[in-house]
């Protein structure tokens, strides 16, 4: 889910978004002093029980040892080490004896961070208590060891969970599409190269691991972030746009939301925003419903100005009227002409964004997930939203209807194209799963001018090879409002001989040239298999 998504998103928009951001007001933080300030108020609110009792663990653990500090000393330490220790967990209090070279990593880091905030006796400590958290169950360490150890583990993850995804992804707003389980918002685009090294690092060491882009905890659905990544690449002209509508949407003139707030509610409109237009007044007031309730629980996760302990109604009532007054077609009609143009601007892109992170999850090491529903576009916001029952009826009665991809292509705002992509390309890991299980993971390298807007690679199994090319910063492609073709010449070939060999297509037609895999008027998606072996078993 972050890998995928960081590729799929343009560096060239960080300084915008950057700038845009710090411009909303004084809580537009950083993300990492946003996480720190989120990790101290819960270790001394929500998990202060948790905290003390660890304390103890830790001073009968360093006793047993020989080593005595002073209880202040030791709490100064360790809340110093848990507010710099991000991963969820280690893994030394788990009874099996496996590698920890992850584990030594994260304390040494966290470690790292902390001595400088600490005086003498806090870092002698500090010192004394990674001898006990580091300790190895394969030296048989003492069982009041380990339950400081199992102790330290159980608070690191949920301490992460709450601090980053379910308070920082509330604060902090750059672009909520790097919001998400398992990422650093911080990160905003991964480099292609980096993606390749890390599918070719789960090949060699996670063959198994589970590729999700959906979860029943996301915090958007996968289509709605696939949308907002595109604005990484308009990040200038979203900027303009959004510090226009601060200007004349006047949500400072009443008593909510802030510019953070508000930020986040025009980001979440436009990943949101439905494909067509509303069918009725009905159509309309379940949109709004779904995102005054998305509204409701972001504020409250933040805890800036209200929470699910001591809300502050006078705040949320003012956020659910300006939500409310902005979706009324009758008071704000030019501000909803502009979101519904912006939308369908960028909405085909986002609809290859989310195609390619489909085919991306469909095709690279590991074992693909398909969370419910999300065979068809998802354009969920967090819980509960995101678990609503899917019509799998309507779903089995489209997997009933054998269409052409360009077909499906031609009628995308259904959703159809990506149940079709999905069926094609399961079918054949069907027919063939060594290919994907254990097959090799070889990058593709891309020439010319426009070679940042594709992901190749080759997965080689035996006589069979699979040729993969995925789209990148979809938007100055130029796709089809209405069949997600490209719209222009693409200056982008691969840098391989594959011209001799006989190609099938798990997706459209074979490219005339498959160096040169992107052609003006077909859907920039390429699945390619070619069989070495002569003998016609080829099954797709």
């Amino acid at each position: 889910m972050d890998q995928v998504a960081a590729v799929l998103h343009d560096p060239a928009g960080a300084d915008a978004l950057e700038r845009l951001w710090a411009a909303c007001d004084g809580d537009a933080q950083a993300l990492e002093p946003m996480v720190r300030t989120a990790r101290a108020h819960l270790l001394d609110h929500s998990f202060a029980a948790e905290f003390n009792r660890l304390v103890s663990l830790l001073d009968a653990a360093l006793r047993h040892r020989g080593d005595i500090c002073k209880t202040d000393d030791m709490q100064a330490a360790l809340k110093t080490l848990l507010m710099h220790f991000r991963p969820y967990r280690t893994y030394f209090g788990d009874e099996a004896v496996q590698d920890h070279t992850a584990d030594v990593t994260a304390l040494n880091a966290a470690r790292a961070a902390a001595v400088p905030c600490l005086d003498h006796d806090q870092g002698r400590a500090l010192e004394n208590m990674m001898r006990v958290l580091s300790a190895r169950p394969e030296h048989a360490p003492p069982v009041c060891v380990r339950r400081a150890q199992q102790a330290f583990e159980h608070l690191t993850a949920p301490l992460a969970a709450k601090s980053l995804e379910d308070t920082a992804f509330y604060r902090y707003g750059r672009l909520l599409s790097r919001n998400e389980v398992g990422a650093d918002p911080g990160t905003l685009s991964m480099p292609i190269a980096g993606f390749h090294a890390r599918c070719a690092d789960r090949l060699r060491h996670y063959p198994d691991a589970l590729l999700a882009t959906a979860t029943h905890d996301h915090k958007r659905g996968e289509d709605a972030r696939a949308r907002l990544m595109v604005l990484s690449e308009m990040a200038g002209e979203w900027e303009t746009t959004v510090q226009g509508w601060f200007v004349r949407n006047g949500a400072t003139d009443t008593t909510g939301p802030d510019r953070v707030d508000e930020i986040m509610l025009y980001q979440t409109l436009v990943g949101a925003w439905p494909l067509e237009p509303f069918a009725n007044g009905t159509a309309r007031q379940h949109f709004r419903d779904r995102i005054l309730g998305w509204q409701t629980k972001a504020l409250r996760e933040a805890k800036r100005h209200t929470g699910w302990i001591d809300p502050d109604v006078a705040y949320e009532d003012a956020c659910a009227a300006f939500a409310t007054r902005l979706l009324d077609p009758a008071i704000s009609g030019n501000f909803l002409h502009q979101m519904e143009s912006l939308v369908a601007r960028i909405a085909p892109a986002g609809a290859l964004n989310g195609l390619s992170q489909t085919l991306l999850r469909l095709t690279t090491p590991g074992v693909p997930d398909l969370y419910q529903g999300c065979d068809l576009w998802d354009f969920s916001l967090v819980d509960p939203d995101n678990r609503t029952l899917p019509d799998f009826l309507h779903r089995a009665a489209l997997l009933e209807q054998s269409t052409r991809f360009s077909a499906a292509a031609a009628i995308w705002r259904t959703g159809r194209v990506k149940q079709d992509l999905i069926r094609r390309i399961l079918s054949f890991r069907q027919q063939y799963p060594d290919l994907f299980a254990r097959g090799t993971y070889e990058p593709v390298t891309l020439n010319g001018p426009d070679r940042d807007h594709a992901i190749a690679f080759i997965r080689r199994h035996g006589p069979l090879r699979l040729l993969v090319v995925a789209p990148r910063l979809p938007l100055a492609m130029r796709p089809g409002a209405d069949t997600l073709a490209l719209g222009r010449e693409m200056g982008l070939s691969l840098a391989m001989s594959a011209e001799e060999a006989q190609w099938h297509s798990l997706l459209g037609d074979v490219p005339q040239r498959i160096i040169r895999p992107f052609e003006r008027g077909n859907v920039p998606l390429v699945c390619l298999i070619h069989d070495a072996d002569t003998s016609g078993r080829l099954k797709i």
